[in-house]
């Protein structure tokens, strides 16, 4: 590890402090070439945009990375509520609705690319479009398994299928997602993955507010019963 430093052209590790706010790290500067904020693997372009060096590449990106630091001024660093990832992926939904002029299909798609996390590392998040606003969010938000950054994209991945679907969909669909885990990942007390229920209860979340949304837009009946309430009771 090299030394500490105070020559900011020597650092190349960034940490985000309580509010968001983006500082070199000057105790572990970091190697040559090897950018990393929060010791997790970076870019430049996602390191300088949290800095206010360049614009956003992405104004959904922009809105909720502005929407993280203004929250964390009300809730503080890890004390956010478990369940945020519903209002913030809601507020995160309907900007990007409103940034695509109403189109929805255009929003989904959008979101999806924004949080891929699943393509190799070059072309992740939109091919790193989405990097600062996954960043932010599992610094200030995720304290454990339960409230990284994932539950937000079963929300709006189940919201996705059920606004351009079926809830009905949506719901087999969060449910062959993770029945595909307990094959993948079989229950065993030392793997971190497998049939996850927070999952489930983020997929209905999401399935709910994409019902609600949908008929909102056809002038259908009130909302659709909370199928997650029914389970837990």
């Amino acid at each position: 590890m090299p030394p500490p430093t105070t020559d900011s052209s020597q650092v190349f590790s960034y940490k985000i402090d309580s509010l968001g706010h983006v500082t070199p790290d000057y105790e572990y500067p970091g190697f040559p070439g090897h950018y990393k904020l929060n010791y997790k693997i970076s870019q430049p372009s996602t390191i300088n945009q949290l800095m206010g060096k360049v614009p956003f590449d992405n104004p959904i990106v922009e809105f909720g990375v502005n929407k993280l630091r203004e929250d964390a001024r009300k809730y503080g660093n890890k004390k956010f509520p478990s369940d945020y990832y519903v209002d913030f992926g809601k507020e995160l939904f309907k900007f990007a609705v409103q940034h695509h002029k109403g189109n929805e299909y255009k929003a989904i798609k959008e979101l999806d690319e924004l949080w891929d996390n699943d393509k190799k590392r070059e072309y992740r998040f939109k091919n790193g479009e989405g990097a600062p606003l996954y960043h932010m969010y599992e610094h200030l938000v995720t304290k454990d398994e339960d409230t990284g950054s994932d539950k937000l994209r079963h929300f709006l991945t189940s919201a996705g299928i059920a606004i351009l679907s079926d809830p009905l969909i949506a719901q087999a669909a969060g449910i062959a997602g993770e029945v595909f885990d307990i094959v993948k990942y079989p229950f065993d007390p030392k793997q971190k993955t497998g049939f996850d229920m927070k999952d489930m209860e983020a997929n209905n979340r999401g399935t709910v507010f994409g019902t609600r949304w949908k008929q909102k837009d056809i002038g259908t009946a009130p909302g659709m019963f909370d199928l997650w309430d029914i389970i837990r009771k």
